[in-house]
């Protein structure tokens, strides 16, 4: 009975110390840690990873199992195998493994990783248990094909290599580091036997291949600091100054026009110009492309007497602005400015003239009607009273080799266009400059026509219709022909500056007029004036078209004539002078 009493009494105190207040904290406290973690394991996904998990170095905590695949494919396919000379620390080259043929594939190898049921039980092994479970192998293939490849293009068929730049390029919508590789040379069978022998790694070892290498100019370090300074340039954003706007063009866009070149041992960066043109025609051609208006102007007696000014026109400059934009990104100054260059309105003349003043053409028609032979006479004053007098000066003649004036005037288009200069070969191996001094001072017959058949005779005679010489012909049976209206037309526009682009062609048709050795016209007839001339003679016909730089003001005088003298031709001049 007593120990009946004694057992039931232990069992009190039992039930006291384990189920009392201090046993239902500790139950509590158990309940409370263990069985919500074991609720949460027992419920974890199958289909991802554990919290923590990791296959080396590449972190794939919590990840779906397709995410992870792809991570670790992403690993294996950049990861890079090291390979050095000997007779250097520095790496020559880091070809990654599918640069090597390999291909690696983790997707059965990830499927396989699970949280089985017993572990599931155990409190918290869904933070330790990715440390014991096995991680597998992936499963790997080599294209032996695409190996050999890599090594005949990466290192020649004979190990003997140039080296690589580092550099930088729009790549995958990015623009993206090229790491530099030293050139070199080995033996192409010890490099083939020991990429051969590289194992596809997350982290592949090192390969020393016995051999002579070369750095390249732009090592990764450079290309890593223009890199940096680059990302650095366009994250504070690219502003483009249009007028006095600054507007913003979007950085990703930028990065896609960037080229870089080497030059002078540096990596330089220069812009895709058909690309950037593109885009600023697009964005920017209508507001900034617009034809130029018209400008009239009003000429009398070859000098100016109104002008209505047309508008002028505009065209967007590509070239200059991808120049500004260039010079931004290298940060060789703060900004850019879109370029649009002024076209000058065209400029159309309307040629006026005054009647001719009939005391100096009676005085003209009195000499030739007085004096044997025919006439053709044109006096244009170019200052003063700005006179104008004829006799006869539409009337054709043969030029002679007055006509040498319009064949000077072609062969300076052509100077000025670049066509032709004046250190060019020509007739006998003479320059054109000499030949072409030759042509008017000592009106050389074999220049003239090496001239002609350079340029060709139909395109003399349009350039001088386009000058309003529109009686003057190269290509008639009858020979070269003019009047002495077209002549003093000639000589009028290139007094004032009416013809060429240039003063300097102007100034040097005009001394090589001054050159003229045969005087014995207006020369003769004005002794007092300075002139600068050109004659002609053939057969019967004497011909002088001159300017002449006279006290009285100057003038362009022409005096055709056939079957008359020199004599005459002084005579008729010296009575025009004299009428002034």
């Amino acid at each position: 009975m007593r120990q009946r009493q004694r057992r039931a009494s232990r069992w009190t105190q039992l039930r006291v110390r384990f189920f009392g207040t201090r046993g239902r904290t500790i139950a509590t406290i158990a309940v409370l840690l263990f069985v919500p973690i074991v609720l949460v394991q027992l419920f974890y996904s199958t289909t991802s990873l554990l919290p923590n998990a990791s296959v080396g170095s590449v972190d794939l905590s919590g990840m779906k199992k397709a995410e992870a695949t792809a991570k670790l494919d992403q690993a294996y396919a950049t990861a890079k195998v090291p390979i050095y000379f000997t007779d250097s620390d520095e790496v020559v080259t880091r070809p990654t493994l599918p640069d090597l043929g390999y291909e690696v594939r983790n997707e059965a190898r990830v499927d396989a990783y699970s949280y089985p049921f017993f572990a599931r039980l155990v409190p918290y092994s869904l933070f330790w248990y990715q440390a014991v479970m096995p991680k597998g192998e992936p499963e790997v293939t080599r294209d032996t094909e695409a190996f050999a490849t890599f090594l005949s293009v990466r290192f020649g068929d004979d190990c003997r290599f140039e080296p690589q730049n580092g550099t930088i390029t729009h790549r995958d919508g990015a623009l993206q580091l090229i790491e530099a590789s030293r050139g070199g040379e080995c033996d192409p069978v010890e490099l083939q036997q020991k990429l051969a022998g590289v194992t596809a790694r997350l982290n592949p070892e090192k390969i020393v291949i016995h051999g002579t290498s070369m750095a390249p100019v732009i090592s990764t370090e450079m290309a890593q600091r223009e890199f940096d300074r680059l990302g650095a340039e366009l994250a504070e954003g690219v502003a483009l100054m249009v007028g006095d706007t600054a507007e913003e063009i979007d950085a990703q866009r930028v990065a896609t026009w960037v080229r870089y070149s080497v030059a002078d041992n540096q990596l330089v960066l220069q812009l895709d110009g058909e690309m950037v043109a593109e885009w600023l025609t697009e964005k920017y051609g209508k507001d900034f492309t617009y034809d130029p208006g018209t400008t009239v102007v009003v000429l009398k007696d070859y000098a100016e007497s109104s002008r209505n000014e047309g508008r002028a026109g505009s065209v967007l400059n590509t070239i200059k602005t991808t120049d500004e934009l260039t010079k931004k990104l290298r940060g060789e100054q703060d900004g850019a400015r879109l370029i649009a260059d002024r076209i000058a309105p065209k400029e159309t003349l309307r040629r006026t003239y005054s009647p001719a003043n009939e005391k100096l053409s009676a005085i003209m028609k009195k000499y030739a009607e007085s004096n044997p032979g025919v006439y053709g006479v044109k006096m244009v004053e170019l200052s003063g009273e700005r006179r104008n007098a004829s006799y006869n000066e539409t009337r054709v003649f043969t030029t002679a080799s007055t006509y040498k004036l319009f064949v000077a005037y072609s062969v300076l288009l052509r100077i000025e266009s670049g066509e032709m200069r004046w250190t060019d070969p020509s007739y006998g191996g003479l320059s054109v400059s000499t030949c072409f001094d030759r042509m008017i001072e000592l009106s050389n017959n074999e220049c003239s026509v090496w001239f002609l058949l350079k340029i060709s005779y139909p395109q003399v005679t349009k350039e001088a219709h386009a000058l309003g010489a529109t009686h003057t012909n190269f290509i008639l049976s009858e020979g070269i022909s003019s009047t002495a209206e077209d002549e003093a037309h000639f000589l009028s526009l290139l007094y004032t500056g009416q013809m060429l682009q240039q003063q300097s062609s102007r100034d040097r048709l005009i001394k090589a007029m001054k050159g003229n050795v045969y005087v014995q016209g207006i020369h003769a007839g004005i002794p007092d004036a300075v002139v600068a001339d050109k004659v002609g003679f053939l057969d019967g016909l004497l011909h002088d078209a001159a300017i002449v730089y006279s006290k009285k003001g100057d003038y362009v005088l022409i005096i055709l004539t056939d079957n008359a003298s020199w004599g005459h031709i002084a005579g008729m001049a010296r009575a025009i002078e004299e009428a002034r």
